[in-house]
């Protein structure tokens, strides 16, 4: 009797997991592929856009941006937040690359800006930009215009950073040690 009891139980158990399986999981994914007929660049071209757009919520929740944001990414804050506060006449005191996105330590920095902007102005509707000025940005962008920032060669046009340099680990590992006897 009890066997029959736990088979009954185990199939419709099994049903629940089923179904919840086929609603969570399968019909998104058939509607998510149903529309992905056409050509093979085609096709292609929208399963990037989906991963793009599902790698940007991952690094949403990675850099724990509020739900919603006013900015889609650090470019577009770039150029409506950055460029507005801090476009000035370039001199030899401060510098600006306009492929600002090729030098790596700018875009760590300009991504610092912008997920702390989008938190201060979640969290203080009313003084988060001013503080957020005045302690992020222009802390951020006077070393980054300045003549030690990652922008300092690139005058008329951009000029590639010069990384620096390290020795592996596993290779100073695998040095001998001259000090030793």
């Amino acid at each position: 009797m009890t066997t029959l009891i736990h088979k009954a139980i185990e199939k419709t158990l099994g049903n629940l997991l089923k179904q919840k399986i086929e609603a969570v999981v399968l019909e998104p994914s058939k509607r998510a592929f149903a529309n992905l007929n056409g050509t093979g660049d085609e096709v292609a071209g929208r399963l990037e856009q989906l991963a793009d757009k599902h790698a940007r919520a991952q690094l949403a929740r990675e850099l724990e941006l509020p739900a919603r944001t006013r900015f889609s990414d650090v470019f577009e804050f770039v150029d409506r937040v950055v460029v507005d506060l801090y476009g000035t006449q370039m001199t030899q005191e401060l510098r600006w690359c306009e492929q600002f996105y090729l030098h790596k330590a700018a875009m760590r920095r300009l991504t610092l800006m912008w997920v702390t902007w989008e938190n201060m102005r979640a969290d203080m509707p009313a003084t988060g930009e001013e503080v957020w000025m005045r302690t992020i940005g222009d802390y951020h962008m006077n070393f980054l215009m300045s003549g030690r920032g990652p922008f300092t060669r690139c005058t008329t046009s951009h000029k590639p950073d010069t990384p620096l340099t390290v020795v592996p680990l596993n290779q100073k590992l695998a040095e001998p040690d001259e000090n030793k006897e």
